[in-house]
């Protein structure tokens, strides 16, 4: 008797930690989503654009293709007017964003205030970070009402 609970016990043991390594993994899986939606509720219809001063010019062609590819699935060119707010200060990426999107037959409204413009057209915002190994990129606009986000990584 002594063996059938000593071994018992052995499989309860393993059966907690294993549930216990389960529930740790778990944290792992469901902090990305959590930090992403956070970011998304905290960033503003109106928040300012961020690209990192690192970004080369090769990197911000990559990045503004990436972006017009996926504006383009949602938003058609030629009928679309799209707000941007002007950044604090001058970077590789938003001159160019602009005039491809232009050369894809959309209008751009590059303006301070946005807000102000905001029944015009359809608000975008992006950040764009750098770090060791990636460059991280959000894009964010509505539809219709509905809130549209694009994350992009890629090597550098």
């Amino acid at each position: 008797m002594n063996k059938v609970a000593l071994i018992s016990g052995i499989e309860t043991s393993q059966e907690s930690l294993a549930i216990v390594r389960g529930i740790k993994m778990l944290k792992y899986l469901l902090l990305p989503p959590v930090v992403l939606v956070a970011g998304c509720a905290s960033v503003g219809s109106y928040s300012s654009n961020y690209v990192d001063q690192s970004l080369t010019k090769h990197q911000a062609k990559l990045v503004a293709s990436d972006f017009i590819g996926n504006i383009k699935r949602s938003l058609p060119p030629a009928t679309t007017t799209l707000l941007i707010k002007k950044n604090d200060t001058v970077d590789n990426f938003t001159p160019l964003f602009i005039n491809l999107l232009r050369q894809n037959e959309y209008n751009v409204i590059y303006t301070d205030q946005p807000q102000k413009q905001k029944n015009m057209g359809v608000n975008l915002s992006y950040r764009i970070r750098l770090n060791n190994r990636a460059i991280v990129s959000l894009l964010q606009y509505n539809v219709a009402g509905e809130p549209r986000a694009h994350i992009s990584t890629r090597p550098r």
